[in-house]
């Protein structure tokens, strides 16, 4: 025996279906909203902390530019930041990693590529 929808709506069981569905679809849609604010709060937390250990590292290389835990802390930096940032910074991390790796430090230069991924992260940071 088929019911008709007319018939089902005012049944009981319409009473307690509809609710109880769209009460599911509200939490499903919550949920989901709530896990995409998540994500991005997270990855915004990691790419201020990933600048942090950067502009830590930057600021000791003037201090100590020999020491080899200082020049392994800054490639590090760059790399993880790296990850996070847009290709448009790409040539501003391989200056920073060239002058790194070659011990060949231009100020000027560095400092521009500094101000670069500054900005960069600045950006992501204020999405």
């Amino acid at each position: 025996m088929l019911i008709s929808i007319n018939d089902f709506l005012n049944s009981n069981l319409a009473a307690v279906l509809v609710p109880l569905l769209s009460s599911f679809g509200g939490a499903f849609v919550g949920s989901f909203v709530t896990a995409h604010y998540l994500h991005k709060e997270e990855h915004k937390r990691l790419v201020a902390e990933f600048y942090s250990e950067f502009a830590t590292a930057y600021s000791m290389l003037p201090l100590e530019p020999e020491s080899a835990e200082v020049l392994q802390k800054m490639i590090a930096s760059i790399e993880k930041l790296r990850l996070f940032c847009p290709p448009e910074t790409e040539s501003a991390f391989d200056l920073l990693f060239n002058a790194v790796m070659d011990k060949d430090i231009n100020g000027t230069e560095c400092n521009k590529a500094y101000k670069e991924i500054h900005r960069s992260v600045e950006k992501i940071i204020r999405k």
